[in-house]
């Protein structure tokens, strides 16, 4: 569900917006870092609740470099599916590779 939301709102609503005022590629970016910040209170949950601080570098740029992609996916395929699919599927390994 959280994929499907994500992309709806980040690459359906807001890549789309952002292309009216913006290039492809900047619009993509932009929408990427409001992407980047809905994801940044996690880490900080994650340290209140078992004091450690994830690299907060390294998954940021994760997430981003995702974003990108999603975007590309978006703009290449003129379908939320794909980049819905390729999310959901990035979100289930990382849960998978949690547990």
């Amino acid at each position: 569900m959280v994929a499907f939301v994500e992309e709806l709102v980040y690459r359906g609503w807001g890549l789309n917006t952002l292309s009216a005022f913006l290039s492809e590629r900047k619009a993509n970016v932009v929408s990427n870092l409001f992407f980047v910040l809905l994801h940044l209170p996690a880490y900080f949950i994650k340290l209140y609740l078992d004091g450690t601080f994830p690299i907060v570098a390294v998954v940021t740029q994760f997430v981003f470099v995702l974003g990108l992609l999603f975007g590309y996916l978006y703009r290449k395929g003129k379908s939320l599916w794909s980049p819905m699919i390729v999310h959901f599927l990035a979100d289930f390994l990382g849960v998978m590779m949690i547990g």
